[in-house]
């Protein structure tokens, strides 16, 4: 997307250097098509940059939505170590189980 920008802003260059050549000469048609096309031109760089934002808007939404779900998988595993816990501490009491346990 970077480099549709770079090539627009070209495009952009160009244009007017189209212009100011119609100027130049004194061409009445000629400025006015070279105008449209630049602003044509124009038209283009701005629907590519707003491509490029949209491109880091979509990174930045992934990279919430990736974070986002890290927190939950923390949330969860949280929730099942302290229901872990709860139940170890309440179930009777075998010495086998508890050397099992902290072996791990």
């Amino acid at each position: 997307a970077k480099q549709d920008v770079a090539a627009a802003e070209d495009k952009v260059a160009e244009a007017k250097q189209d212009v100011a050549a119609a100027i130049a000469v004194g061409d009445e048609r000629a400025i006015a098509q070279s105008n449209d096309l630049l602003e044509m031109a124009i038209a283009d760089q701005k629907t590519a940059m707003d491509l490029v934002e949209m491109a880091i808007a979509n990174q930045k939404m992934t990279a919430r939505a990736y974070i986002t779900a890290v927190t939950i998988l923390e949330g969860a595993l949280s929730t099942i170590s302290g229901h872990a816990d709860h139940i170890f501490s309440i179930a009777p009491k075998n010495p086998d189980l508890d050397r099992h346990v902290k072996a791990s």
